[in-house]
């Protein structure tokens, strides 16, 4: 699993690479990966904007344009990378959010372990483990 600084590192990472791109669709290969319904999951989020990637604790938050914030959490070995279009997507992707850039944000996890789940913007602390967590270490206040 991840330690605390390397979901930062991944947080600022994406924060920078996809921050402003808008989804056009979402491939769903492994469906336990998402906790909501997988056709209510894809269709709430195409044509939405990622407007910033937060983080609370371990959890990536992922706010979007439609008021929904998609709640990750990597677990044991969740990754995601973003690749041009059409670039191989390796034997261990789980979800494709194809970007109306030409671009594909990846989520990999060989060993299946990694959630998603969609919730309303402001209500993250009220889904599971989220909730439960203390003030971020690693702010400033």
């Amino acid at each position: 699993m991840p330690e605390l600084p390397e979901v930062e590192t991944v947080r600022r990472g994406l924060n920078r690479l996809v921050s402003g791109a808008t989804i056009a669709s979402i491939e769903v290969f492994w469906p336990k990966i998402i906790n909501n319904d997988v056709d209510s999951f894809k269709q709430r989020l195409a044509n939405q904007t990622i407007q910033t990637i937060d983080r609370r604790g371990k959890y990536l938050l992922f706010r979007f344009s439609n008021g929904l914030t998609m709640v990750s959490h990597l677990r044991m070995e969740g990754k995601y990378n973003v690749v041009p279009r059409g670039e191989d997507q390796g034997k261990h992707t789980h979800v494709i959010f194809h970007l109306t850039d030409d671009r594909d944000l990846l989520y990999n996890d060989t060993r299946k372990f990694g959630r998603m789940t969609l919730v309303p913007t402001g209500e993250e602390t009220r889904w599971r483990d989220c909730g439960q967590l203390a003030r971020n270490p690693l702010l400033n206040s």
